[in-house]
């Protein structure tokens, strides 16, 4: 049943099993959820082609280059379609150059790996409003926003299949094994209380599978996500204890975490350049920078 609705295109620009897009499929209508990367582009088109179907909404969980890259390039190809994207995304889609710098400040050649977005025509971009549903014909899309990873984040949830399609909303979950290895995505500004109230949001909707854009789709969410809110407090708290000792460093961070949690000893020993670049890196960026502001805050 999910198999036959949805479909995951694996867009990752450097090896594999990084970065999914999935395409939900309706009777009446095709939504194409986190196009990836522009670099990975090539990879979602020849899965449409496969499959013999266009999209009709383009939605990114939020504009970061893995995620939204190819949006308007995947709108330009498919005229009529539309992309659906948060209201503090969507100028960033129409002129992407304020993105493109920052992330390559951020992220450096990783940057360069995922490559440049293109512009979309305003016309075509529409701001979701939370709650908003599209119907594709037997498969609803509803918007959730969830704000913590980013300002402009939504998650999607598909309630006839119980499937929530999270982002980065709910962290990095790779196969590991037979189980999953997963971290939380944090990258700066990182706001606490708004990442765990998004996940306690997710919850609430009881969903029987999740689906982050780091990779892939499983079973068992709402104890995931339950975990997940207990990874991402206690990693906080090791953020917030180093900052009261005076260490800023996120290298310091991630040689503490390592030993309290073999989660980041599985991404931190993947040697890929979009995980230690794009992912665990920018986590512990983010933390440390939120635990500095934070304990600055609190001397103050």
């Amino acid at each position: 049943m999910l198999q036959d609705k949805v479909v995951i295109a694996d867009v990752t620009p450097i090896g594999e099993g990084l970065i999914s897009s999935f395409i939900i499929l309706g009777n009446d209508k095709t939504a194409v959820v986190d196009p990836g990367p522009i670099n990975g582009y090539r990879k979602l088109k020849d899965k449409l082609g496969e499959l013999g179907v266009e999209p009709d909404y383009i939605i990114p969980t939020h504009i970061h280059l893995d995620h939204g890259g190819a949006a308007c390039r995947l709108a330009r190809d498919y005229p009529g379609s539309k992309v659906y994207v948060h209201p503090r995304g969507a100028r960033h889609l129409v002129d992407p150059s304020k993105l493109w710098n920052a992330s390559k400040n951020v992220l450096g050649p990783v940057a360069d790996a995922y490559g440049e977005p293109v512009p979309c025509e305003e016309s075509i971009v529409l701001e979701t409003r939370d709650g908003e549903k599209l119907d594709l014909g037997g498969l609803t899309v509803e918007f959730i926003h969830t704000p913590g990873h980013a300002s402009h984040h939504q998650s999607i949830w598909v309630p006839e299949i119980s499937l929530m399609l999270s982002g980065d909303s709910a962290g990095v979950i790779l196969p590991r094994g037979g189980d999953r290895a997963y971290i939380p995505t944090t990258p700066p500004p990182f706001r606490l209380d708004f990442y765990t109230e998004s996940i306690r949001k997710m919850i609430s909707f009881a969903p029987s599978y999740i689906g982050p854009t780091h990779y892939g789709i499983y079973d068992g969410a709402v104890e995931y996500l339950e975990r997940h809110l207990e990874q991402i407090q206690v990693w906080v708290y090791l953020a917030v204890r180093l900052a009261e000792k005076g260490e800023t460093r996120p290298e310091a961070f991630l040689e503490e975490v390592r030993k309290i949690d073999d989660n980041a000893v599985f991404f931190l020993e993947n040697e890929n350049p979009i995980v230690q670049g794009s992912f665990i890196h920018t986590t512990a960026v983010g933390l440390m920078d939120y635990a500095v502001k934070l304990v600055r805050e609190n001397r103050g």
